[in-house]
């Protein structure tokens, strides 16, 4: 059964290793909203009573807490995580809306936040620096995480051709821990699987195991597709190798994009190890998934599926890819305290 929320709220995301404080709530941060907007939207899930589940509840009445006045000035894929110099760290994809270059591009943008109050030091990374005359060139959904080998970041992304026949690619690079745009890498290949692979999440265990979540991208976006569904690959750091002939089986629903994967410490007996939120695409609608194990064993929580919710499930209307993060008790009420 799903870990509830009253207790799944001392989970950890490790999606970066930055020490985090007491979790009292889970924001989860997103694009999409209703009316759609390609802005940053945040909700909350607070520990409820009873058994449950996962009940998000929007911020600042639904609407955007950032807009964003730089690079293409729209925020796709936000990706939240505390930052190693404090407070929280924000990368999102950044391609134009619509026109000529609609989804193109070589650059993702990046806020910090102390607090998902106040957002600064706005600035766009050119992660593609040998593309940016390449008009057919794209770049999705960056996320990072801690890399303590070189201590520093890893960023990595999705990209490649944006012709739907041509083959994408997990990429990666290095950036200081501050973001400094003078110290980010050339990028390389993290996964190359033989397939257009997007939507890269890593976590790391308690073995030190990376764990690289990303959906398989073939198939085709219908409802009777074999495909369109998230796998994983392992390896023993964050820079890799992750090799192609040790990927999983399919663990989620098809049609499912943008995952967020996240483990549960000290799981009650019964409850559920690992969580797993994604975006049901087709569906206009969030999903989550929960296992005992990071590689296998997925399925979707409760009584909620990509077609629909019961009770235990809520996620805000329209919302899209994105990613989760826990807050203490005392920013849950600063947040509460600003964004109602």
């Amino acid at each position: 059964m799903l870990r509830p929320l009253s207790a799944a709220l001392a989970l950890t995301a490790v999606s970066a290793v930055a020490a985090a404080p007491e979790c009292s709530n889970v924001i989860l941060a997103s694009f999409g909203g209703e009316p759609y907007d390609e802005s940053l939207y945040l909700s909350y899930s607070s520990a409820p009573s009873g058994p449950g589940a996962v009940q998000f509840t929007p911020l600042n009445d639904g609407n955007p807490v950032l807009t964003s006045e730089i690079g293409a000035k729209t925020i796709r894929d936000p990706f939240v995580q505390r930052s190693p110099t404090g407070g929280f760290r924000i990368v999102t994809s950044d391609m134009p809306a619509d026109g000529d270059m609609y989804w193109r591009g070589t650059t993702i943008s990046t806020w910090s936040s102390p607090d998902l109050i106040s957002f600064n030091d706005a600035q766009t990374l050119t992660v593609f620096p040998d593309k940016v005359d390449d008009p057919e060139w794209v770049t999705w959904a960056p996320e990072w995480i801690e890399n303590p080998d070189e201590d520093n970041i890893l960023l990595f992304w999705s990209g490649g051709h944006f012709n739907s026949t041509a083959l994408k690619n997990i990429w990666a690079a290095t950036i200081d821990v501050s973001f400094d745009a003078s110290t980010l890498s050339a990028p390389f290949k993290l996964l190359d699987a033989g397939y257009t692979t997007i939507d890269g999440d890593m976590v790391k265990d308690a073995d030190d195991v990376y764990h690289l979540f990303f959906k398989d991208e073939r198939g085709s976006n219908s409802f009777d597709t074999d495909d369109k569904a998230v796998r994983v690959v392992t390896s023993k750091s964050p820079k890799g190798p992750f090799n192609a002939d040790e990927i999983s089986d399919l663990l989620s629903p098809t049609l499912t994009e943008g995952p967020s994967a996240f483990i549960v410490p000290n799981p009650a007996e019964g409850e559920a190890a690992n969580l797993m939120f994604y975006d049901c695409f087709m569906n206009g609608r969030y999903g989550v998934s929960e296992s005992d194990f990071l590689d296998e064993g997925w399925a979707s929580v409760g009584d909620s599926s990509c077609d629909g919710f019961g009770d235990s499930v809520s996620f805000p209307d329209g919302a899209r890819h994105g990613s989760v993060v826990c807050v203490s008790e005392d920013e849950m009420t600063k947040i509460l305290e600003h964004w109602g």
